[in-house]
């Protein structure tokens, strides 16, 4: 394993500049994707003792909110996260009656909130575990 120390960080940079001067390439046009946010203060470093032009230095994390947003999911896909879905699900039912069952019992809607998203992540894992040429037939039947 390489060490990750101030000299090694110049080393990069300057690979990273050649990389790009060969490739006729600017470097204040480039992008440098790390995999880290804890590696972006030594790989600025390195290209500021570099001198000259400097390429956008990146993590997927920082880097997804500046390409603008995330095209809307449709209305009846669910959330990724557990909160979401169980959120979705009670805004679902409670719409079926105006939310008069989860005022009237408040456990039961709660116990059938837990029960639809527990079928549905169930449902999603073993659609998931199929090959996705097979997921359409699989669904539909």
């Amino acid at each position: 394993m390489m060490p990750l120390d101030e000299h090694t960080w110049v080393r990069l940079a300057d690979r990273v500049g050649d990389w790009a001067q060969a490739q006729g390439l600017s470097l204040r046009d480039a992008v440098w994707l790390l995999p880290f946010t804890a590696l972006l203060p030594p790989a600025r470093r390195a290209f500021v003792r570099r001198g000259g032009w400097a390429p956008r230095i990146e993590t997927v994390a920082t880097l997804a909110p500046q390409l603008g947003p995330r095209a809307p999911a449709a209305a009846e896909a669910m959330a990724s996260d557990a909160v979401t879905r169980r959120l979705q699900v009670a805004a679902r039912l409670r719409g079926v009656d105006q939310g008069g069952w989860a005022r009237r019992d408040p456990a039961g809607f709660a116990w059938a909130v837990a029960a639809v998203v527990d079928c549905a992540d169930e449902w999603h894992q073993a659609l998931a575990a199929l090959p996705p040429s097979q997921r359409a037939g699989w669904a539909a039947a």
